[in-house]
């Protein structure tokens, strides 16, 4: 796994979205030029859906709101709801991924993705990592599964050695399967920067 340094601007990323359910498809092709909802939805560090300050619980919502989340080119990332576009604010990332037993991970909609490139650790000591479906972050109560698949080159224990990171330095650590992978400390506005990610769209 290479690292490309995290002041260096990574290409934009194409928008990207699911396939709409057809109801939706329809809505949005029946009414095209519906306001956008902007402060009403977002998604909170371990995944879940909010509205305001309450917590979405209903598995229905809860399944509409995952099958329809995307992103635009702009790196803001929103809900098809029907024909409105309803963006979404973001507490820590995009995807916030759960660590499986098999040490595979899993985004909060379901989806199994794996780091391609970048692992980073932020001053508020969050683990962000480059995915194919765009930035992601290990859910703070996964930090310690996700450490478990590492090992350091002295046998430090992996959290410590991460806790310990000063910003720019680097720490390489090898997974179960053998291979390196190198961490780096880094802001997280510097990250979210160069990943063009916005976490608070607003018109």
């Amino acid at each position: 796994m290479t690292t490309e340094p995290v002041d260096e601007p990574a290409a934009p990323p194409p928008s990207w979205r699911p396939d709409f359910s057809d109801a939706v498809a329809r809505a949005c092709a029946k009414w095209p030029n519906v306001p956008d909802c902007h402060g009403w939805l977002s998604l909170d560090r371990r995944g879940r859906w909010r509205i305001a300050e309450g917590l979405i619980t209903h598995p229905g919502t809860i399944a509409f709101l995952n099958a329809h989340y995307a992103r635009d080119d702009d790196g803001r990332w929103y809900v098809q709801n029907g024909p409105q576009r309803v963006w979404v604010d973001l507490e820590l990332a995009p995807w916030i991924l759960a660590v499986e037993p098999d040490g595979s991970l899993r985004t909060q909609t379901g989806e199994t993705v794996a780091a391609t490139g970048e692992i980073h650790i932020t001053e508020h000591g969050d683990v962000l990592l480059a995915t194919a479906r765009g930035l992601a972050a290990i859910a703070d109560r996964d930090l310690d599964a996700f450490a478990r698949e590492f090992t350091t080159q002295d046998g430090a224990p992996v959290l410590e050695a991460l806790a310990a990171l000063t910003p720019d330095a680097a720490l390489d650590l090898r997974d179960r399967a053998g291979r390196h992978h190198r961490v780096t400390a880094a802001a997280e506005t510097r990250i979210l920067e160069r990943h063009h990610v916005q976490r608070r769209p607003r018109p």
